[in-house]
């Protein structure tokens, strides 16, 4: 049998949860579970050319007992030369403010910590000591609540965490594993008399609700991480495929707090992969999925797709909505509205690049050449005769906006452009229009492309071209 050590390193190689070199976020309360977990990184520290971040959390829940448990961790962070991060936050004003549990806006508050400090130390990973036996609870929480594949695919060996990855080497041990663990090497822990209310959701489950089960079946805890195993595997091709349906179909706001679809094109991917986009989507907009979200919430949005209604909407936990306007569906939060048309105001030297707001770029050549064709929706080409064009405006729409569309007499209004194009109105401050300098309308973007009055002396000294690049191109 493999030792403690032995296994988690054997668990860390497999997973691929750390690199020679990386600098260590490690939480660390002060328990039996965080302080083995430090003093493993801390042995192969050496080894692995690690720099080590120890980050502490005060949730100002228990008093002089969680500012104790603080400065236990730091002074044995100063004996061993670690370096040490503290951080006090306020569980009980959040969870008063945001109507949530105290575990939730616990978590919520520590991870936001997380966050900060990863980006201050430009950390590649977070370490927490989440265990085999926290992974049975986990899977059986989630169930219980929300009968789906995804709650049992369990807790994540590591998963992509701001600009990093956040990791538990510690998943392949069970708790008495640790405790173990701690006597062998003489590890100094705390124990957090909360932990053994049953008050709190997960302590239940530890105490009252796990023991039963292990009673009937000993080795209840290794079956629920290897079923954990092997759906996140089946999971993580299905993934895969949805991200491809995803990227193919769906617009991202680059703050994430709006997306938008086409239904039909929602529609033509099979069941399994529209339920999946549903909840990428969801963890795409929401920093932390509500306690509330369930398969009601799903099986509402998808039934939703399906309305005739050309102007409708649903809600979802925490003021997300759910918008029909025509052909299109998007998903935004009550407090976000989209940037408006002095947000959206750039001028575009030629040659020359500009990058707007929602991340996409529009990039400005002269070529000597027209194309002729095969000119994508996303290029644009017009002869220059004079440099009276430039440099060149990309703005959002204004009131009483025309262009004069390629192959027709007289104007279009940009209004109609949208109406007939059925772009939702959330979007259409939004949208990027190419104005030349003396005021004429060249390009709706992706929609509509117009031609310019100029005086045509000779030929052309060369030809205007725009090139649109989507954020994840």
């Amino acid at each position: 049998m493999l030792s403690v050590k032995d296994t988690v390193l054997t668990f860390i190689k497999k997973n691929q949860l750390l690199h020679p070199g990386a600098t260590v976020l490690v939480g660390v309360s002060g328990g039996a579970d965080s302080m083995a977990l430090i003093y493993f990184l801390n042995s192969i520290k050496a080894h692995f050319k690690l720099h080590l971040i120890v980050v502490s959390v005060d949730h100002s829940l228990r008093g002089k007992e969680s500012e104790a448990d603080v400065l236990f961790v730091k002074n044995y962070c100063e004996e061993r030369q670690i370096t040490f991060e503290a951080e006090k936050v306020n569980v009980l004003e959040k969870k008063k403010q945001e109507k949530m549990g105290t575990q939730l806006a616990a978590r919520e508050l520590r991870y936001h910590i997380f966050a900060n400090l990863m980006k201050k130390h430009q950390a590649d990973y977070v370490a927490l000591a989440h265990h085999a036996d926290d992974q049975a609870e986990t899977m059986l929480m989630r169930f219980v609540r929300n009968a789906t594949p995804n709650a049992l695919t369990g807790i994540q060996p590591k998963r992509n965490f701001e600009d990093g990855r956040l990791i538990r080497p510690f998943l392949p041990l069970r708790k008495t594993d640790i405790l173990t663990f701690c006597k062998e090497h003489e590890i100094p822990f705390r124990e957090d008399p909360s932990n053994q209310s049953t008050d709190y959701t997960r302590n239940y489950y530890r105490l009252k609700i796990l023991p039963l089960l292990e009673e009937q079946n000993p080795l209840f805890s290794s079956h629920m991480n290897q079923l954990s195993k092997r759906m996140r595997e089946e999971q993580d091709y299905l993934r895969e495929q949805t991200e491809a349906m995803l990227k193919e179909i769906v617009t991202f706001s680059e703050n994430k707090k709006f997306v938008h679809f086409k239904i039909d094109a929602f529609k033509a991917y099979p069941i399994t992969l529209q339920r999946r986009a549903f909840h990428l989507i969801l963890s795409y907009l929401y920093q932390a999925l509500p306690i509330g979200l369930s398969a009601i919430h799903e099986d509402n949005f998808l039934s939703f797709l399906h309305t005739e209604r050309a102007n409708a909407s649903i809600e979802l936990p925490r003021g997300l909505f759910v918008k029909k306007v025509y052909d299109q569906i998007s998903l935004s939060f009550t407090s976000y509205q989209a940037f408006n048309q002095s947000t959206l105001r750039h001028s575009l030297e030629v040659p020359g690049e500009v990058c707007l707001p929602n991340g996409a770029t529009i990039t400005a050549s002269i070529t000597p050449h027209r194309k002729q064709q095969n000119e994508s929706t996303y290029e644009y080409t017009c002869p220059i005769y004079s440099d009276s064009f430039f440099p060149l405006l990309i703005r959002g729409r204004q009131n009483g906006d025309r262009i004069r569309v390629r192959g027709l007499l007289g104007h279009k209004k940009i209004k109609d452009i949208f109406i007939n194009e059925k772009i939702p109105k959330d979007l259409r401050d939004a949208w990027p229009v190419v104005e030349t300098m003396d005021g004429q309308i060249i390009w709706v973007v992706g929609l509509k492309k117009g031609e310019a009055i100029q005086e045509q002396k000779n030929s052309p000294k060369g030809y205007l071209k725009l090139v649109y690049r989507h954020a994840d191109n």
